[in-house]
């Protein structure tokens, strides 16, 4: 109603068409509903927070009608009622005429006789009219809930509201990635409690410390909190072992395992960490705060406490106000240089045993700037956590992306999703989309975008994990503006993984299959206009994405062992950075002859990029061909070719805000 309302005094073209109806008295059509919804939740604050449309379908053409305009929700939310209840709130409500406000005579009644007197009815809260109400809606429910019976989600209506709420945020919530477990490392001074602060008020998680959880234990006379305190009365270090107990008994508490958890300092030492993943505490991000020496020392030795408000002041960069405060400040007896520099020391040895286990999930943020640039790099990186991760994996038929997505799962944990699996699924569901994707899938054409992302989408949602696998997906510039369109901003891309092989290859491999693989696609006139979609629709999108730097190509022709030798290290490089924060730079065989590589090196360092990665290798003439296979067939190529196999050259994996751009700057 308030959709139609809105178009019609907008004077959209789907609204005028719905004022002729209204004002000639008739029912406004469904396919002029539609596409008054469907004009709505094109509209940005839908896109960008998603949208609730209210007891709409109502009927199964409507429901049908939405599917065909592939308006697709992600839930159907159900509340079921018994209807003798219905018709016991329906027939006891009443209006006041003069405040407009409605009252129960049973369950919210007026609150005087005299305005109990004056309470009217709606024409149509009778029990007779009521029952012939329910009657019609429950022969449109069922065939509209075949539609969405994938996603439907029953809740008990006939309750306390509070409590029908609480069963609906919680459907709502399932599927979403869970509340973030983060990990905050760094040297004293270097800034944790600041940082510690933003991440709590920002991302609601529960700032945690071993000592505050040590004296929570200790007070709650817990078993591991007895344990610490015989310790500690005796003056002794309470054990790892101990300590962990703590942290496990506080990790399973309700608010750690609904709002998430920051520990804070801890792990110090390598047996605590591997104590940590002993007990199956696995963080989802651990933050290194990185900050020189020279700069933690200077702001150890200037730290000054007021002694009468207990106000912490820096001599230098937070001076006290007057001279009569700056008179009475003390400084910390460990706060000396001398004994800063021991702790830093002992800090340094604890340290890299650390990173060894958490390497794979690691940040390094440059601690040594102003507090809001480091919290902005802190923002996006635990942002970035709480998206799905998704790798494209694109390849023309029959270049064997099925068994290196296995390969790739259980090597290193992604969830493969197979857009033409999930398709043929639900092709086979008998689902009212089955027919149209049936069509489309016989004709070598495209399903429409919003199908297939809603149904990656929905997969994602079940999988209840975050690193997925989108195999044979984009397979044109449709499909990738749609995907950020909807996935945007719930899922970043680390990057497109492209299986390059020679038609030829790929036909005689799909022939092959179809003697034993059953699908009705395997034939040879179908390969051929499988192939020639692939080479019209989804090459443009690699050739798009490879401009962006996020393309990582493959030779899918070798036996399927070698190719998976040739993925491992893109997946080992794939360590969590900035988004976009990463390029690959080769330093040439001339370059490397000639002595200029540590030149180079010192350049790159001096414009602000991390070397996080650096290997020297004479390249054989098969990687070579592999690393430059965009420019097969140019003229340079194999010239090329030649000279970067005539000796030796170093691979620099480089780290920077926007590196791709800054290091073609650069260069």
């Amino acid at each position: 109603g308030d959709m139609l309302r809105a178009a019609v005094a907008a004077g959209s073209d789907v609204g005028v068409k719905a004022k002729e109806y209204m004002e000639s008295g008739q029912l406004v059509p469904d396919e002029v509903i539609i596409g008054v919804v469907k004009d709505r939740l094109a509209q940005q604050d839908c896109l960008e927070r998603g949208w609730l449309l209210d007891g709409f379908p109502r009927t199964r053409a409507q429901a049908d009608a939405m599917r065909e305009a592939l308006i697709v929700p992600d839930a159907f939310l159900l509340l079921d009622v018994p209807d003798s209840a219905l018709v016991e709130r329906v027939v006891g409500r009443r209006t006041d005429p003069v405040t407009g406000k409605i009252y129960h005579m049973t369950f919210s009644p007026p609150e005087t006789d005299e305005i109990a007197a004056r309470l009217t009815q709606r024409a149509d809260d009778t029990e007779e009219k009521v029952v012939t109400r329910l009657e019609n809606y429950h022969k449109n429910l069922n065939p509209i809930l075949e539609v969405y019976k994938d996603i439907v989600v029953k809740i008990d209506g006939n309750r306390n509201k509070d409590k029908i709420y609480e069963d609906v945020a919680t459907k709502l919530e399932e599927g979403r990635p869970k509340a973030l477990k983060i990990i905050i490392s760094g040297a004293p001074a270097s800034g944790k409690g600041t940082q510690c602060e933003n991440i709590r008020a920002q991302f609601g998680v529960v700032h945690l410390s071993t000592g505050d959880m040590l004296r929570a234990a200790v007070a709650a006379e817990s078993e591991v909190g007895l344990q610490a305190k015989s310790f500690m009365e005796s003056g002794q270090l309470v054990p790892d072992e101990v300590i962990i107990g703590i942290i496990n008994e506080r990790l399973k508490q309700s608010d750690c395992q609904k709002r998430g958890w920051l520990l804070d300092g801890f792990p110090r030492t390598r047996a605590q960490a591997d104590a940590l993943a002993a007990a199956g505490i696995v963080a989802d991000i651990f933050i290194l705060l990185d900050v020189p020496d020279s700069a933690l020392v200077e702001r150890v030795v200037g730290r000054r406490t007021d002694p009468v408000t207990g106000k912490i002041y820096h001599m230098k960069f937070s001076p006290p106000e007057t001279e009569e405060i700056k008179a009475r400040l003390t400084q910390r007896a460990d706060d000396t240089e001398e004994k800063v520099v021991t702790r830093l020391e002992n800090y340094h040895k604890n340290l890299a045993p650390i990173i060894e286990v958490y390497e794979d999930i690691m940040v390094r943020i440059p601690g040594d700037r102003n507090k809001a640039e480091v919290y902005s790099d802190v923002t996006k990186s635990l942002t970035r956590v709480q998206k799905y991760e998704i790798v494209f994996v694109l390849g023309g038929p029959g270049c064997g992306k099925g068994t290196q997505c296995a390969k790739i799962s259980s090597t290193f944990g992604y969830c493969h999703l197979s857009a033409g699996d999930l398709l043929r699924a639900e092709r086979n569901s008998g689902s009212p989309l089955a027919e149209m994707i049936n069509s489309y899938i016989a004709e070598g054409k495209i399903v429409p975008a919003e199908i297939t992302v809603g149904l990656l989408r929905s997969a994602m949602r079940k999988a209840n994990v975050r690193k997925f696998l989108v195999d044979g997906f984009p397979r044109n510039e449709d499909n990738l503006n749609c995907w950020f369109s909807i996935m945007g901003k719930t899922s970043y891309v680390l990057y497109t993984l492209f299986f390059d092989a020679p038609d030829s290859v790929m036909e005689e491999r799909i022939m092959e299959r179809s003697k034993t693989s059953g699908r009705i696609d395997d034939n040879i006139e179908t390969i051929r206009k499988r192939l020639r979609t692939f080479h019209e629709g989804t090459m443009p999108v690699v050739d798009k994405l490879r401009l962006m730097g996020v393309v990582r190509e493959v030779s899918a022709v070798p036996p399927p062992s070698v190719v998976f030798a040739g993925v491992v290290p893109l997946f080992k490089g794939a360590i969590l950075s900035q988004p976009f924060g990463r390029t690959l730079a080769m330093i040439k065989p001339d370059a490397v002859g000639a002595g200029k590589a540590e030149a180079i090196i010192d350049v790159l360092e001096s414009q602000g990029f991390v070397i996080v990665g650096r290997k020297s290798e004479t390249l054989s003439r098969l990687r070579a061909e592999e690393f430059y296979a965009e420019h097969k067939g140019k003229g340079f190529y194999s010239e090329l070719i030649d000279f970067m196999t005539s000796g030796e050259s170093i691979a620099l994996l480089l780290e920077k805000e926007d590196a791709i751009k800054g290091y073609r700057k650069a260069m």
